[in-house]
């Protein structure tokens, strides 16, 4: 098994992440680190019901507060690929 350590940086806010990955070369290519601070800076897709998108948010805290949801119930569906609220949701 092969570990990294990465640098990202979030060109809208310029902060930094820094971490450490040990896994397959094949997910390190879609990999955007497992911190709090950093997911929750990620651009999110959000979807309705069908799995037709609705909108494009600059990260899950705005979009939880915009839409008066808790940013846990929508961080548990980005990380388990599924839904909440009604809205399914993915990392842009």
């Amino acid at each position: 098994m092969i570990s990294y350590i990465y640098k990202i940086t979030n060109l809208i806010n310029n902060k930094t992440y820094i971490g450490q990955f040990s896994g397959l070369k094949s997910r390190w290519i879609n990999y955007y680190g497992s911190g709090t601070k950093i997911k929750r800076d990620i651009k999110i897709h959000q979807y309705n019901k069908n799995k037709e998108f609705l909108k494009s948010w600059k990260s899950m805290g705005e979009a939880a507060t915009a839409l008066g949801i808790n940013k846990n119930c929508i961080a548990t569906a980005l990380n388990r690929g599924g839904k909440s609220n009604g809205f399914y949701w993915k990392y842009a």
